[in-house]
């Protein structure tokens, strides 16, 4: 296949994208928003169909053909400069480009920096749990969820200044039902107050 292609000096990148619109869009996007206004039933519709704005697909192409050793240390000097300090962070790293996830304490300054330097980003809603500093600690929280048919998406450890307890960022699909069980279980959930004071 075409990834046979690839060596020191030509990379690939493989890029599936789902339905793609912007302004005056033709084709399927303008059908599907003319269904919307007319149709009263369709907000109840399951869909899963996925859109992504042309502008947000073609900087997504240019940072796959830009990518280049210095990413993570020009975002966190972009944060410094800004006053933004970071409490956690985890990368997924691919061949092409990579995936930086941030517990900051001003989400707002630190949109407003990255959003100025050209990096594109988006807040998601996480879970942060905390645990005993002993063996088993993150696998009973993990084995809570499971048993309720919770699965993570991803999810990330970092150290804490208390002492005896080991915190964890996790990210579900079903945050409330997360949230309940993880109460029930008696798995302390911290706030943003308490994770900003570590």
């Amino acid at each position: 296949g075409v990834l046979e292609l690839a060596d020191d000096s030509f990379r690939v990148a493989i890029i599936r994208p789902p339905m793609i619109y912007s302004e005056n869009a033709p084709e399927n996007f303008e059908r599907l928003c003319k269904f919307a206004i007319r149709s009263p039933i369709f907000p109840d519709l399951y869909n899963e169909q996925s859109m992504i704005y042309a502008d947000n697909l073609c900087e997504l192409i240019r940072l796959i053909i830009e990518n280049k050793v210095g990413g993570l240390a020009t975002i966190t000097d972009v944060l410094a400069k800004a006053g933004v300090n970071i409490r956690a962070l985890s990368i997924a790293d691919a061949s092409d480009f990579g995936i930086l996830r941030l517990i900051v304490d001003d989400v707002f300054a630190a949109g407003n920096a990255l959003r100025e330097n050209g990096n594109i980003y988006s807040v998601t809603d996480v879970i942060a749990v905390a645990g005993d500093d002993t063996p088993g600690s993150i696998a009973r929280i993990v084995n809570v969820l499971a048993q309720e048919g919770i699965g993570l998406d991803y999810g990330y450890a970092f150290f804490a200044k208390k002492e005896n307890l080991a915190y964890m960022i996790i990210r579900v699909e079903e945050m409330e039902k997360a949230i309940k069980v993880l109460n029930q279980n008696n798995i302390h959930i911290a706030d943003e107050e308490e994770i900003n004071g570590i």
